[in-house]
């Protein structure tokens, strides 16, 4: 008996259809996965597929699982037929990501995720779409559905802003212990599995060259890893230059595997730069006429060791500056507050030490007076800006004890002078 040859593809198809389907394919992934490839090949939960086969004329068929990821709407990587052969159980079998999508069988479609994977050692940020399906060694889809797709995200962290010392930022070098570099942690907050670190690099601009050259080409005179916090003080043992000088820094937040969490120039936020001034240390005291009492023998030819009065010039045009910039309407941005507490901490810092090398100088008990009055005007100055006025105005809520803190401080330094 002959059939009609429709009737013949018809009937084929009819097969083929019974076959696939069953052949069942489910698809679970983490809708908000970690960026780290690392992570992918030890982790779980984050793509498992699995394949169950009801029918047992289709044990030993062979198969291969094809993948497909886009990302925003652009197909970035599709594995190829290098991947591994499987062979069709009856009942369940179950993959995990490092086996569904391998390094070595992935065609990339997409240069730039290419590179952006290969610096970082992360997923770039954005929305993405996994695609599986079941292949036999011919190409032809076997699976059911045909192909499954899931979404997921890959979150997109901003860069931490240099808050302290701000850019182009100017300080006598005596001082520049008191430096407490600050900056506004990485955003949105990483989880915990990831965690974050900072590194901090400073590097000295020689003559000649742009800031962008130095930072890129010198060696860094500080780097170093800050973890659980976003600031970092000068290091005491670090000598300062004999000569006035212009630095630049930078931060790069990266995960505990030290991966950046944003590609780049090198993972790191802009750089800024600030200057450590150095002033002649000699400053011959002028010839005053002075009660002989005042003086002691030992003092007829004494030197300052800092210039207090510069100090102090330029810690009252930044006290002022704060204070004509105040918002009443409780505006400010949280940069501008984070800016204003480093400022203020700064400010005190300096007031102490400059108090402290006052008294170690051996300078004439009125020079003293005079600087210590001017130490007093200061202190008294920065009372009235963080505890009379209205220190909503001038800081984030969170930095306020610390604020009172400093400010009582200062309060012991005007009443002890």
């Amino acid at each position: 008996m002959t059939y009609p040859k429709n009737i013949i593809f018809i009937l084929v198809l009819f097969v083929s259809i019974a076959l696939n389907a069953q052949i069942q394919v489910n698809l679970n992934v983490s809708s908000n996965p970690t960026p780290e490839l690392f992570e992918w090949a030890n982790r779980t939960d984050l793509a498992i597929l699995t394949v169950t086969n009801s029918d047992e004329r289709l044990i030993g068929t062979d198969y291969k699982i094809k993948v497909k990821v886009s990302l925003d709407n652009e197909l970035v990587l599709e594995t190829n037929m290098g991947v591994m052969t499987q062979k069709l159980p009856l009942g369940s079998q179950t993959f995990l990501a490092d086996e569904i999508i391998p390094y070595d069988a992935i065609n990339f479609k997409n240069n730039s995720f290419k590179n952006k994977m290969i610096q970082t050692g992360l997923l770039p940020a954005g929305v993405y779409t996994f695609c599986v399906s079941l292949i036999d060694l011919n190409g032809k889809t076997i699976s059911t559905p045909a192909e499954v797709c899931r979404t997921m995200l890959i979150t997109a962290y901003q860069l931490p802003e240099l808050l302290f010392p701000i850019d182009n930022f100017s300080i006598t070098a005596n001082l520049a212990p008191t430096i407490l570099f600050t900056w506004s942690p990485v955003s949105p907050t990483p989880p915990a599995q990831l965690g974050v670190k900072y590194i901090i690099a400073i590097t000295e601009v020689q003559p000649g060259q742009s800031v962008s050259q130095a930072f890129h080409v010198n060696y860094p005179i500080i780097e170093e890893e800050v973890i659980g916090r976003t600031q970092f003080n000068w290091p005491l043992d670090l000598n300062t230059p004999d000569e006035t000088t212009q630095y630049v820094w930078s931060i790069k937040p990266v995960t505990f595997n030290d991966n950046p969490y944003k590609s780049g120039v090198n993972g790191f936020s802009y750089i800024e730069t600030f200057t450590l001034k150095v002033e002649d240390k000699n400053i011959e005291i002028e010839e005053e006429q002075v009660d002989s009492t005042s003086l002691s023998e030992e003092t007829e030819n004494a030197v300052l060791l800092i210039d207090e009065k510069a100090d102090i010039n330029e810690m009252t045009e930044r006290i002022v500056s704060l204070t004509t910039n105040t918002k009443s309407d409780n505006s400010l941005s949280i940069k501008e507050q984070n800016i204003n507490y480093a400022t203020i901490k700064d400010i005190s810092q300096k007031l102490v030490l400059i108090k402290n090398k006052n008294a170690e100088n051996n300078i004439s008990e009125k020079e003293k007076k005079e600087q210590l009055a001017d130490i007093k005007a200061m202190a008294e100055s920065l009372v009235n800006l963080t505890i009379k006025s209205n220190p909503d105005e001038i800081i984030k809520k969170d930095k306020l004890a610390d604020i009172k803190a400093m400010a009582e401080e200062l309060v012991n330094l005007t009443v002890k002078n």
